[in-house]
């Protein structure tokens, strides 16, 4: 298996849905800048999945050659305080195609971003569509996804978690999107909940 680390955007909703105040903002890529959400968004939500089966989005993707291999592919995000993860995919497979999410799970992400222009808080374009018009916008906008990963081998942060630089430090290569790993790298960010949520068992790991 292939270990990864790409950069996703911040959200703080636990990427089961977009979160407000990121519109015009730094920082968060350029789509969710231009638009007040992102793809990513919905990257944790695991009611979208389709027999079993959750799709998941990143800016990134790995070479053509890694197609319909398996990967741990951690999802983190960058800011001035440093690398933090969202969370991980224990199994994610690389799609040889581009995939799209089912047409319930279209209709919530309307729903969702229809809820977030009623706050002026997505592009000023949104603001005056129907519901049916932004699941359409939303339909030719779509980036597909490429990643698919069974649901019960999805792991997401109740918060996301510092990583220390003694695991991974990339240095002035951080505003790259995609990061190898080592497979001792991906399952030292896996316990980190672990280790910082319950401190008794730092001796078990």
């Amino acid at each position: 298996m292939e270990y990864k680390l790409h950069r996703i955007a911040p959200n703080s909703e636990g990427w089961v849905r977009p979160s407000r105040g990121r519109l015009s903002q730094k920082g968060v890529g350029s789509f969710v800048h231009e638009h007040g959400f992102g793809h990513e968004d919905w990257n944790f939500n695991i009611d979208f999945a389709i027999d079993g089966q959750v799709l998941g989005y990143t800016v990134a993707l790995p070479a053509k050659k890694y197609e319909g291999q398996r990967f741990g592919l951690v999802l983190a995000t960058f800011d001035a305080g440093g690398w933090r993860a969202a969370g991980y995919y224990d199994g994610a497979i690389l799609l040889d195609k581009p995939a799209a999410p089912s047409a319930s799970a279209v209709e919530q992400m309307a729903v969702d971003v229809f809820e977030l222009a009623k706050i002026n808080q997505v592009a000023h374009r949104y603001m005056n569509q129907t519901l049916t018009q932004i699941e359409n916008s939303i339909r030719s906008d779509f980036v597909y996804f490429r990643w698919a990963v069974p649901k019960d081998r999805i792991v997401v942060f109740r918060e996301s978690l510092p990583i220390p630089p003694n695991i991974f430090e990339p240095g002035r290569q951080r505003m790259v999107t995609s990061y190898n790993l080592s497979e001792e790298q991906f399952r030292a960010i896996t316990k980190l909940e672990r280790v910082l949520f319950n401190p008794v068992h730092i001796l078990r790991l």
